[in-house]
């Protein structure tokens, strides 16, 4: 999964997707349901967020979180790949 607020790359771990689904459902245990907005889960779950941002990107899916008055990442965009060669 790719960039941050500053518009700089960045990494995360990839999550299967039972993994995923698994570290949502903890979430929305721990959290509630607040923690589906955008914003939330990005900055209390990155590597969640990522990730599912990083399958529906890949699967040509909206991104199936609501956004709150403040979310910025409407302007984003991903581009799908996986890591390049070192």
């Amino acid at each position: 999964a790719v960039a941050d607020l500053a518009g700089s790359r960045g990494e995360v771990r990839y999550l299967s997707p039972a993994k995923l689904r698994l570290g949502l459902e903890l979430a929305m245990q721990d959290s509630g349901e607040a923690i589906l907005y955008r914003d939330a889960l990005m900055k209390r779950h990155p590597v969640l967020f990522w990730n599912l941002w990083w399958y529906c990107a890949r699967f040509n899916l909206p991104l199936p979180l609501p956004a709150s008055p403040s979310d910025q990442t409407a302007q984003w965009f991903t581009v799908c790949g996986w890591d390049e060669t070192r």
